[in-house]
């Protein structure tokens, strides 16, 4: 009889704290204020402190927020937080215009280093009312403004926070806390007061310098106060979008804001001698020929992004597509109105590069041949891109790895003898390249179910989850090359619609029976073996 009345209790500790002992960890999370008016800025605060014997790598935010919800802002977790050390996350969030009684349900998966899953939940209720005139009720009345809502990366921004007692006492401030968006430093600020006296105002400054890449958010400020004895904090945002244009920055600026990167803009050689020599073709190594290209392809373009996708809409508008390679060199190819596919790719190449823009050719190498299945890469923001003219994908690396063709590549670096490489000519004498397949394997589990959870709903996700963490290595491998394959719309109706345990029973045994068997070329055909063996 005991059994059956804790039984529950254990099952839940399973669920909700990753195992049945003690979480090595303390968290606390808290809501500044239940009570909001229609349209009102607030906030969720989490403290987690690592107590246990291992760091902690990634948390994943499962929470279910109303649709009518803003989310202002949402927190990084750290790369790594060390045993012993503690973060503050904050989300910010703009309550809906129609008063209610909403549940925010907070779900969230924690990751240590030995890739253990924590599952930590809380559930706040809000009320939201109908917003008040606050005119004349003595309270302390704020509003927070920017010199610019839209400037170019590198540049300062003011910002200047307008605090006015109307009221007939003194307005204590405890605090008066930045949020900086992602990229920005704060660069010099100007201290608050202690107090606000009576139908008193102070405007505080402070200036932020953007980062060099393209954002669009919000600075965030948080102010504590106590007025007439209770103790408030309130969150005032203003949005800022800032928009990054390498192609008109000098090239001192380029390689403080690309580091490393900034080879995949400066070498003139996209391939290496081995394909001068499999092709009989000339390498000439002048990209500054290109901009003559290039010009018009910018226009209307904020980021890297939207200059890399001018360029890939324009090369295929402008060639048509065959099989025969006979350049190699982009200046060269650029003159040709028929090109091969692989032509494309180092065209693509040369041209981004003409525009400031790292970029580089990735292929599969055999041991031999290095010019096998050629894909560009464009550097945006602080990840890599993907373009692929053969088959019209254009996208980030972590959704190129989420296509139902990728497994296949993989399979070939990873288990089938190949390497993936980047081509890094200097010399232009045979085989020159990079290997850069460990880091597609550092970012692939990660990355793909990043993707698959753009695609699933909120209950999918959660379905997803569970899925996946009883699953490791090759098994957990095969198992998100397969969902990742599915349409959208037929995930969803598998996740939605069976049960998890019949899902994972099939996804196990499909790999069981095709592990040692070479990926196919399109993974979708293991798809179809899921969807029609679950119901």
């Amino acid at each position: 009889m005991k059994f059956k009345v804790f039984a529950p209790i254990i099952i839940f500790l399973v669920i909700f704290s990753g195992c049945i002992y003690k979480p090595p960890y303390v968290i606390n999370i808290s809501l500044n204020k239940p009570l909001l008016e229609a349209g009102e800025t607030f906030y969720i605060t989490m403290v987690f402190n690592n107590t246990g014997k291992v760091a902690f790598v990634k948390m994943e935010d499962l929470s279910e927020i109303p649709d009518n919800f803003i989310i202002v802002q949402s927190p990084q977790f750290p790369k790594t937080l060390k045993v012993g050390e503690s973060a503050r996350l904050v989300w910010v969030f703009r309550a809906p215009s129609t008063p209610g009684t909403y549940p925010l349900k907070l779900r969230f998966r924690f990751i240590d280093e030995l890739n253990r899953p924590w599952f930590e939940h809380k559930e706040f209720l809000v009320t939201v009312i109908e917003k008040k005139n606050k005119g004349g009720q003595g309270k302390l009345v704020m509003t927070f403004n920017l010199s610019s809502n839209k400037v170019n990366g590198g540049e300062e921004v003011t910002g200047f926070l307008n605090l006015t007692n109307l009221g007939d006492a003194p307005v204590k401030i405890t605090s008066v806390l930045i949020n900086p968006p992602r990229g920005a430093t704060i660069i010099s600020r100007e201290e608050a007061p202690s107090a606000i006296s009576p139908k008193d105002a102070e405007i505080l400054n402070f200036t932020l310098k953007m980062g060099y890449s393209y954002f669009k958010g919000y600075v965030t400020v948080f102010v504590g106060y106590v007025e007439n004895g209770q103790y408030r904090t309130d969150v005032l945002s203003s949005p800022i979008e800032v928009l990054w244009m390498p192609w008109k920055v000098d090239r001192e600026t380029l390689k403080e804001v690309y580091g490393g990167n900034y080879y995949w803009i400066v070498n003139p050689y996209v391939v290496d001698g081995y394909w001068k020599e499999k092709y009989n073709a000339e390498i000439i190594g002048d990209i500054d020929s290109l901009r003559e290209y290039t010009k018009g392809l910018t226009e209307g373009a904020i980021s890297e992004v939207d200059a890399a996708r001018n360029v890939f809409n324009w090369i295929k508008k402008n060639y048509s597509f065959g099989d025969t390679t006979t350049a190699v060199d982009p200046i060269l190819i650029a003159q040709q109105r028929k090109i091969s596919y692989d032509e494309g790719q180092i065209l693509f190449v040369g041209m981004m590069r003409a525009l400031n823009i790292p970029s580089r050719l990735v292929t599969l190498y055999d041991g031999s041949d290095c010019t096998l299945n050629a894909v560009s890469e464009f550097y945006s923001g602080g990840k890599w891109y993907v373009v692929d003219f053969k088959r019209d994908f254009f996208g980030s690396r972590a959704e190129y790895m989420s296509t139902p063709y990728f497994p296949r590549i993989y399979y070939l670096f990873a288990k089938g003898g190949y390497k993936l490489v980047a081509q890094a000519p200097e010399e232009v004498r045979g085989h020159e390249h990079v290997n850069v397949g460990a880091e597609y394997l550092s970012e692939m589990q990660d990355g793909i179910l990043g993707v698959l959870k753009t695609r699933t709903t909120a209950y999918g996700k959660i379905k997803l989850d569970k899925i996946i963490s009883t699953m490791q290595g090759d098994e957990r491998i095969f198992a998100l090359f397969l969902l990742a394959s599915a349409p959208r719309n037929e995930l969803n109706e598998l996740l939605e619609g069976a049960d998890i345990g019949e899902i994972e029973k099939n996804i196990k045994t499909i790999y069981e029976f095709y592990k040692d068997v070479p990926y196919p070329e399109d993974f979708r055909v293991y798809w179809k073996v899921l969807k029609e063996g679950t119901k």
